[in-house]
């Protein structure tokens, strides 16, 4: 009888410690906030950052792809305006997309982010490109380093000059 109430009691301890650290025995930890970091020119380092629209514009964002098993990835736009384009990144259907013809001013800054349960490494949301091609955004969520959990691309949608 001893022995039993020894392990079970050492269950509920573990189990406790489990809990109080925000992760279970088969989950993921608290929800993660991760924003847009474009390199810094180096080639080696990312910086927080915005992207710019050079001059009056809408913008689209696409899901390109994903590669993944999370749930919970909520990819959001938070300025200039705030939409969310996936509610579970990992299991949305690949070529969803949110449009958003503005026109917003040149100079307007788009930011955006990812809501995600921690893994074992820090997520992160990298960007590449540039106003004139668009902008690939490579979300990262930290279970491994390949950077192809989601892939989506962000592309600005230039006003057409009134005659």
């Amino acid at each position: 009888m001893y022995r039993f109430s020894a392990v079970a009691a050492g269950l509920l301890l573990s189990v406790a410690a489990i809990t109080a650290c925000g992760k279970d025995a088969t989950g993921p930890g608290e929800p993660v906030v991760t924003k847009l970091s474009c390199d810094d020119g180096t080639g080696n380092h990312f910086v927080a950052c915005t992207l710019n629209l050079e001059q009056p514009a809408g913008f689209k964002v696409k899901l390109v792809s994903s590669s993944c098993r999370a749930h919970g990835n909520i990819f959001r736009i938070t300025a200039p305006v705030q939409d969310t384009l996936l509610t579970d990144g990992c299991y949305e259907t690949i070529g969803k997309e949110i449009i958003h013809a503005g026109p917003f001013p040149a100079g307007t800054n788009i930011a955006a982010e990812v809501i995600a349960p921690m893994l074992d490494n820090p997520p992160q949301l990298r960007v590449t490109g540039s106003y004139e091609e668009g902008w690939t955004l490579t979300y990262e969520d930290g279970e491994d380093t390949d950077f192809d959990d989601l892939v989506m691309v962000l592309t600005a949608i230039p006003q057409n000059p009134t005659p």
